[in-house]
Order: structure tokens, then C-alpha cells, then sequence
């Protein structure tokens, strides 16, 4: 069961890097393809760097690296969708969204991989995923697919499919998870390259202000993306993506704290109805990992 660590850290550090980037998008770069051409850089980098110093990503077989590479290619487009939202829409709304790759992986797996669960595990990523987005919800307010709800879910299900696509990989050889990651990254530094060659006015006009900020939360998101994907090369997919899914519940207890003590970061008001409808969002979300657990 000791596993079971690795999701909820990522969680825990998923919901800070949202609310870094949110501010980020927000008030400093305000751009999605900068802040995912320097992302891309970043990441490349860093997962480089590793991948000299423990050698053989040359080991992986050509198919695995395909497949990655365009995973990699695929993640980067579901980053300039996930700011793209976040520059047009509260995180707290958005954020809730963001367990429904539980769903998608889950179905995935089972179709590509051929993943099995019990059934209370499957009734639990059911009753977390409800208990995630029900966050979102409030009285009064007639929901519809806007355009940042759109780019988010299409971002949301790209992540599942590059989730899936490191897993297959990972099942066709015994390789160290940083030799995997080496090749993702590549594949997404392909595409920031491309936006830098189009875009790179608009990326040197713009890289100085808030580029500290993206720069230190994709160092934050290098050990997250580490652990996460460790994690699904050694235990079900499905599962590790479930429990990692509590993230919208601490994203929102982060936007409230932050909220009460730093306005000037990040402000949005919540009403008493609004904390009670995330207790019982809390509730179930902790009823949902219990069941995945047994």
C-alpha cells in the first residue's frame, strides 16, 4: 500500500503549480504559447540532464520512442489548451474538470491495455470523480460548454492519452522511467521549438516579466511529473491517476487560504452554501479513494 504516497503527493503539488500558473497566465506572461514554449524548454532540459547521467534512453526500442515522442507532442498541445482556459476562466472552475482523465484512463486502459479492477475500485473513481467536479457546481447558475470548458476537457482527455501511451511503452521493456520521459520530452520540445520559430517576438518582448515564475513552477512540475510517472510504470494506471485526482479539492482550499490572506495573487469570493457544497465534495472524494483502496 505504500503506493498509495506517490498519487496524493502529486496531487498536493499539482494543486500549487495550477494556482502558480494561474497568476502567471493571469497578470504577468499572459500568454498561452510563451508560457508553453518555456515550459517545453524547461522540461526538455531538465529530463535531459537526467537522462546523461543515468545513459542508455538509446536502449528504448524505436516503436517505444515513437509512441512517445508523440505523446510528448500531444501533452504540449493539451498545455497551450490549459492555459488557454485558465487565461479565460476562474481556476476554480476549471480545475474540477481536470479527474474526468480518471475516467478517460480508466476506459483506456481497459480497452487498450487491458487493465482490470474490482468493482468497488470502479465505483470508487466513479464516486471521486463526482465528488471532484461536483466543486464546480453552484445554485442558480446554468452550466454550458464555453469555450475555456471545452479547451479544458480536450486538454484533460490529451493527458489521459499521453498517460496511456507511457504505460504501453513502459510494458515493452524493463527501462528506467527517466529514459521514457526523455523521449516525451522531446516530443514536446518539437513543438515548443516550432512556436518559438513563429513566435519568438512575441516570447523576448514578454520573457522577462513572469518568466521566473514559469520557469521555477516547471521545476516544480519536472519532480511532479517524475513521481507521477514512476508511479504509473509500477502500479495501474487507473488507480494512480484516481487517487491523484483529489487535486481540485486542495486547489480549492489553496484559492480560499490565498484568497483570505494575499488577494492581490489570486481572489475569488466563496459564499457559506458554496463551503458547504465542498465539504460534501470532501466527503465523497474521501468515500472514492477509501473504495479504490479496498
Amino acid at each position: 500500500m505504500s503506493w498509495v504516497i506517490y498519487p496524493i503527493a502529486v496531487a498536493f503539488i499539482w494543486a500549487i503549480i495550477d494556482i502558480i500558473d494561474k497568476h502567471v497566465i493571469d497578470g504577468e506572461l499572459k500568454d498561452p504559447l510563451v508560457c508553453t514554449t518555456i515550459s517545453g524548454f524547461v522540461l526538455f532540459l531538465l529530463f535531459s540532464i537526467i537522462a546523461v547521467v543515468k545513459g542508455a534512453v538509446f536502449t528504448v526500442p524505436n516503436l517505444a520512442r515513437v509512441i512517445l515522442i508523440l505523446a510528448g507532442a500531444i501533452y504540449a498541445i493539451a498545455v497551450i489548451f490549459y492555459y488557454s482556459a485558465f487565461q479565460k476562466e476562474r481556476v476554480s472552475i476549471l480545475v474540477p474538470l481536470f479527474p474526468l482523465r480518471a475516467l478517460f484512463v480508466t476506459l483506456i486502459s481497459f480497452l487498450v491495455l487491458g487493465e482490470k479492477l474490482t468493482f468497488l475500485q470502479y465505483l470508487g473513481i466513479v464516486v471521486l470523480v463526482i465528488g471532484a467536479i461536483l466543486i464546480a457546481y453552484k445554485k442558480g447558475v446554468k452550466y454550458k460548454l464555453t469555450f475555456p470548458v471545452l479547451l479544458i476537457l480536450v486538454s484533460v482527455f490529451f493527458r489521459s492519452i499521453r498517460d496511456i501511451f507511457v504505460k504501453f511503452s513502459s510494458g515493452l521493456g524493463v527501462y528506467d522511467v527517466f529514459n521514457l520521459l526523455f523521449w516525451v520530452f522531446y516530443g514536446y520540445f518539437i513543438v515548443a521549438g516550432v512556436i518559438f520559430i513563429f513566435h519568438h517576438p512575441f516570447i523576448m518582448s514578454k520573457y522577462k516579466k513572469g518568466a521566473e515564475h514559469i520557469v521555477l513552477n516547471n521545476f516544480l512540475a519536472f519532480a511532479n511529473l517524475s513521481i507521477y510517472f514512476y508511479a504509473i510504470s509500477k502500479h495501474s494506471v487507473s488507480l494512480i491517476v484516481a487517487l491523484a485526482s483529489i487535486s481540485p479539492l486542495i486547489v480549492f482550499f489553496l484559492v480560499f487560504t490565498i484568497t483570505k490572506l494575499r488577494p492581490s495573487i489570486i481572489c475569488e469570493k466563496f459564499n457559506r452554501e458554496e463551503l458547504m457544497l465542498y465539504l460534501s465534495a470532501t466527503v465523497l472524494v474521501v468515500v472514492g479513494a477509501i473504495l479504490i483502496l479496498i
